[in-house]
């Protein structure tokens, strides 16, 4: 468990400090190796089933792998990480990296009775089984024009939303360009692979759906971006509106 490395590490020091893994600035999760090492010899000879359980309770209760209990624990005399000061840091752990970042156009289509299409994603992979609105691959490049027209779920007037929709997930950074169209009631999934993975919700039926908080993020956006100039997907300035008489 998560809280035996802690204690552990913070334990070996009083033994051989010079082989400590943090004092050679070996770092988690490099060092549990080293650290299994030297936390057994601290492993009692009498009931080391017993020891072993009063450890876990002591890292689980105690000794913390953020802002440990010090003032209550029993080891605290022979602690030297308490005595050096660094408990609150350790263990060390690996710096992590930027994370890459991937980018993709989302299409929000919304009907005539305010229904807006949404897609099964496949149960396997990221957000799996969740509800999306159809987007192209996020990839690091992003899409071109060309790709954006392809992808898009049906045809219709798509135009581009001003700004970005951005979500971070565990192991990379998402940016996703917004596209949105409005339809009629007899709009035609012509582009979706799998029909029966697609289905139209009401706005106002999305609070009790299955649909991920980035997805939430895409159409929050396109809502709040209905009332600003829109571009469309195929360039050129939006027609004008025809002024009545």
């Amino acid at each position: 468990p998560r809280t035996s490395w802690t204690w552990s590490a913070r334990l070996a020091q009083p033994l051989r400090i010079s082989e400590w893994p943090a004092a050679n600035h070996t770092r988690m999760p490099g060092a549990k190796g080293e650290i299994r090492s030297l936390a057994k010899t601290l492993t009692a000879a009498e009931r080391p089933g017993d020891f072993a359980q009063a450890m876990m309770d002591l890292g689980a209760a105690i000794c913390t792998p953020r802002r440990p209990a010090c003032g209550l624990c029993p080891l605290k005399p022979d602690c030297r990480g308490y005595a050096a000061g660094l408990a609150d840091l350790l263990p060390y752990r690996e710096e992590k990296g930027e994370r890459p970042v991937r980018r993709g156009a989302a299409y929000v289509a919304i009907r005539s009775d305010g229904a807006v299409l949404l897609r099964e994603r496949p149960l396997k992979g990221l957000l799996g089984g969740m509800l999306e609105t159809p987007s192209t691959p996020w990839e690091d490049a992003g899409p071109n024009g060309k790709s954006v027209r392809e992808h898009a779920p049906l045809e219709a007037d798509w135009q581009k939303m001003p700004g970005l929709v951005e979500h971070t997930f565990t192991h990379f950074h998402l940016e996703l360009s917004v596209y949105r169209a409005g339809v009629g009631l007899d709009a035609m999934l012509k582009r979706c692979a799998e029909p029966e993975r697609c289905r139209w919700l009401k706005l106002c039926d999305l609070a009790g759906a299955a649909l991920p908080s980035l997805m939430r993020k895409v159409i929050s956006h396109t809502v709040k971006a209905d009332s600003r100039p829109a571009a469309r997907v195929g360039g050129g300035p939006p027609r004008a509106r025809r002024r009545s008489a």
